[in-house]
């Protein structure tokens, strides 16, 4: 079998272009520091690439997501804290309140300290993460908590030294699921 000159030439512009074709591949890769630049480049390897972009997008989003919930539980926390505060100094005030040592001014006083004890607690019960109410359940766009409420004060008869006896009301939107009557 004879081989001619012609044949010999065109192998060798063949393996010219192909290591050419090569060598434009591989400066592509160095200059885009990606082995796989187009999909003819490697059709399983960019599927392959592709599903590990998607599971480490799913990766950095439970990240932002504990990120979130890790804020959300904090200032819960310290929500909690601050009303476990206000709430025992309310209580304070009642036993201090209840007793003869203290005169009408005393509780005019622990009445408005109270009054800003339960105005620091509907401020304490709208607390806002990332615009978001965080004690409002599925509806964390609207404020959970409110002072729209008014309380009708008890009056003392001449009768009672320290003692009420009779009926104090309050009223006001109630938006709970359940209706209960309490007795002060």
């Amino acid at each position: 079998m004879r081989i001619t000159q012609s044949t010999i030439y065109q192998n060798i512009r063949q393996n010219i272009s192909r290591v050419t074709e090569q060598l434009k591949n591989i400066n592509e890769q160095i200059g885009s520091s990606k082995r796989i630049n187009k999909p003819s480049d490697d059709p399983l390897g960019l599927t392959h690439a592709l599903n590990l972009k998607g599971v480490l997008s799913q990766i950095n989003q439970y990240g932002t997501n504990i990120n979130h919930g890790q804020s959300w539980l904090q200032a819960a926390d310290s929500s909690l804290q601050s009303v476990q505060d206000l709430i025992t100094r309310a209580k304070v005030l009642a036993n201090q309140m209840s007793t003869e040592t203290y005169n009408a001014t005393d509780r005019a006083n622990a009445a408005q300290e109270v009054q800003n004890i339960t105005e620091q607690l509907v401020q304490i019960g709208n607390t806002q993460v990332n615009g978001r109410y965080i004690f409002s359940g599925d509806k964390d766009r609207t404020a959970a908590f409110g002072l729209d409420f008014t309380i009708n004060p008890a009056v003392a008869g001449p009768g009672n030294n320290v003692a009420y006896t009779g009926t104090a009301s309050s009223s006001g939107p109630y938006t709970g699921l359940y209706s209960k009557e309490y007795v002060v």
